[in-house]
């Protein structure tokens, strides 16, 4: 089964000229004029974004280098308690020369301590609102309000989110990114709605649509490891009651759980079929729009 939302990264990357949506697998589902009609809507939207506020957003690179010296930071202060030790029980019986030169590493980790703590803080992204008179939250309810418009999106429709993935070919296969948590996979958050007796996704970004009559079944994968996806995207934290059968983790830079808490939806097509990911804990939320009765999640409640 190829994924609707699968991206070969060996033949098909994106660029400049190419979005991500170009580049996705399943182009024969999307619908063919959408993203310019969206992309206007988007650029409209984010011109309302203030100047300053838009800048308290860096580059991912720079957002990487943040993180990482932030995470340096917790080993600190073991490292420094036990070289305080060491030097400690040893320094009556040195000579004040070697007492000198092993204080030249203690004043490089502490440069080093502090150079961190400055890129930790310079790096890592100041929150979202911080200008004065900008409401995000209703910036975000507006443009929402007018996708809904625009598309004539029901109010029964859900927010799901769907799997992504990249993956590229060796010996003939195609194979997935994987950390040391498991599969990679990029969680997107969709609309989902059902219309002239198709299913139809959207991001805000661009839009497919599935004849309903082509969706042979929705089954969780069977395969052992971990899913592992980089934001959460529901109003209620991971950790509330809701979500507790799914087992979410958050890792050190991702959240994860079990693939068998994942769904492939297969959708009939020829000469292949093809498909996507669902996450587990909206699995019934799309069947609820498909209006069919939901799969028995296969993990244990604890």
């Amino acid at each position: 089964m190829r994924n609707i939302f699968g991206i070969d990264l060996d033949h098909n990357r994106p660029g400049k000229d190419k979005t991500l949506y170009d580049v996705m697998d399943g182009q024969k589902f999307r619908v063919t004029g959408a993203a310019g009609k969206l992309a206007k809507l988007h650029e409209r939207y984010a011109e309302r974004i203030p100047e300053k506020h838009a800048a308290d957003h860096i580059s991912e690179a720079a957002y990487q280098i943040g993180r990482s010296c932030m995470k340096i930071l917790r080993f600190y202060p073991l490292i420094l308690l036990i070289l305080a030790l060491i030097w400690f029980q040893d320094l009556n019986s040195r000579p004040l020369h070697t007492i000198l030169i092993l204080l030249i590493p203690a004043f490089v980790l502490l440069a080093v301590l502090l150079l961190c703590l400055v890129l930790g803080k310079i790096c890592v992204p100041k929150t979202v609102g911080r200008t004065p008179g900008f409401d995000s939250k209703q910036l975000m309810q507006d443009y929402e309000k007018e996708l809904k418009k625009l598309l004539a999106i029901p109010d029964s429709a859900e927010r799901i989110d769907i799997f992504c993935f990249t993956y590229q070919w060796k010996s003939g296969k195609a194979v997935q990114r994987k950390n040391r948590t498991g599969r990679v996979f990029t969680n997107m958050e969709y609309f989902a709605y059902m219309k002239e007796g198709k299913l139809f996704l959207t991001d805000g970004h661009d839009l497919f649509e599935i004849p309903k009559a082509a969706i042979t079944s929705i089954e969780h994968l069977e395969e052992k490891g971990n899913a592992s996806f980089p934001s959460w995207n529901k109003e209620q934290p991971y950790t509330d009651a809701a979500y507790a059968r799914y087992r979410v983790k958050k890792g050190v830079d991702n959240y994860y759980m079990p693939l068998a808490a994942v769904y492939q939806v297969e959708v009939k097509n020829r000469p292949e079929p093809f498909g996507f990911f669902v996450a587990g804990y909206d699995v019934e939320a799309l069947c609820r729009v498909l209006g069919r009765p939901a799969p028995k999640l296969p993990i244990p409640k604890n």
